[in-house]
C-alpha cells in the first residue's frame, strides 16, 4: 500500500488561517468610483471566468470613524497571518497617489472586489438593479471584510460585500475602472442580505 504524504499540522493550520477574513467592517459615507457592482468586470482580453465585481471607495480624510475600522480590519487580516516587515496595504492616500485630481484631494482610498455579486440596495434597503443609479461618483455605505494574501508578495485585500447608494453625487470620469482589478488574492464570498439593517 503506498504510503500517504504526511501533513504538516503547523502547515494546515496556516492554510486555515490565510483563508479567514476578517469580521464585516461598516463604513461611514464614502463615494463610489469605477463601480462593478451590478455586472462583473475582467481584464480586457482576459478569461471572462476571471471576472469580478467591485469599486473604488473613496474616503475622506476627516472621516476617521470609518478610517479606524477599516485599519483595524486590515490590521486583524494581518495579524491573522502574522506577517513580518512589510506588506501591501489596500487603503492608498489620494493626495499621494492623485495629487493633481480634485476628487482625491484630503481623501483616502481602496479597491474591494469580489467574485461573487454583492448586496446593492438604495437608502430604504431596495435592491438596486439599474446600472445607471449606482455609477461612478454616487455617494453610500458599503460593508467589507479583509483578507491576507501571500501571493505576489504578502498583503491584505479588501472584499465587498454590500453596498448602499445614499445620494446622488457628481459624476467620477477618467477611467473605465478596469485597472480596479489588479494581482491582490481575493478569494469568493457571500451576500448578507441583512448588512444594512
Amino acid at each position: 500500500m503506498r504510503k500517504q504524504p504526511r501533513i504538516s499540522h503547523n502547515n494546515l493550520k496556516s492554510k486555515i488561517k490565510m483563508s479567514k477574513e476578517t469580521e464585516k467592517v461598516k463604513t461611514g459615507l464614502v463615494r463610489f468610483a469605477y463601480p462593478d457592482v451590478l455586472e462583473a468586470r475582467a481584464f480586457k482580453g482576459a478569461d471572462p471566468k476571471d471576472a469580478k465585481y467591485g469599486a473604488r471607495i473613496i474616503i475622506d480624510k476627516e472621516d476617521t470613524a470609518t478610517l479606524s475600522v477599516i485599519n483595524r480590519g486590515i490590521a486583524e487580516a494581518k495579524d491573522a497571518a502574522k506577517f513580518k516587515g512589510s506588506f501591501k496595504s489596500p487603503l492608498k492616500d489620494g493626495d499621494v497617489e492623485y495629487p493633481d485630481d480634485p476628487d482625491y484631494v484630503g481623501k483616502m482610498f481602496l479597491h474591494a472586489r469580489s467574485k461573487f455579486q454583492p448586496g446593492v440596495v438604495d437608502a430604504a434597503r431596495n435592491p438596486i438593479t439599474d446600472p445607471a443609479k449606482f455609477y461612478s461618483g454616487v455617494y453610500g455605505r458599503a460593508v467589507l471584510t479583509f483578507l491576507p494574501y501571500t501571493e505576489g508578495g504578502n498583503g491584505v485585500s479588501a472584499r465587498l460585500k454590500a453596498v448602499q447608494k445614499i445620494k446622488d453625487g457628481e459624476p467620477i470620469k477618467g477611467s473605465d475602472g478596469t485597472e480596479a482589478f489588479d494581482d491582490d488574492f481575493v478569494a469568493s464570498n457571500t451576500t448578507d442580505g441583512d448588512d444594512f439593517m
